[in-house]
């Protein structure tokens, strides 16, 4: 058999490509499927942080407001309680208004496979102003 009828034969044959093209489109393809995954959970580790800080404020003023001893809200489940750190500075009350400012802060990262990670810390602030009683 002479090499031009072989090297014929083995361009014809088309066995195993399917397999080569799968081998081709599955990194991209699972770096997309993992990513969007990933960035969901660090979207909603955000939101969630979003929402402590905003019910930690409203539950401060609502006791400021009603003379309830404060005691801060439960933890978002997703959230870890000893990870969450907040902190809160009231003003001095001016004309019958107070302003609380609560910041927190959540420590996150953010792993998209074939990709380097990146971590860092979460931050949400919010101010709220209500009138205080008495």
């Amino acid at each position: 058999m002479s090499s031009k009828s072989r090297d014929w034969r083995l361009r014809a044959d088309r066995r195993g490509t399917s397999a080569l093209e799968f081998a081709l489109v599955l990194p991209p393809l699972l770096m997309l499927l993992l990513g969007g995954v990933a960035f969901g959970l660090f979207y909603f580790a955000e939101t969630s942080l979003r929402f402590a800080v905003a019910q930690y404020a409203r539950d401060y003023a609502i006791s400021q407001q009603t003379g309830a001893t404060f005691a801060a809200p439960a933890t978002p489940a997703f959230l870890s309680q000893a990870s969450l750190r907040m902190t809160a500075t009231t003003s001095a009350a001016s004309g019958g208004i107070r302003t609380i400012t609560v910041t927190g802060s959540y420590p996150a990262s953010l792993v998209i496979p074939f990709l380097p990670s990146t971590t860092g810390e979460l931050t949400a602030s919010t101010a709220l102003s209500f009138p205080v009683h008495g």
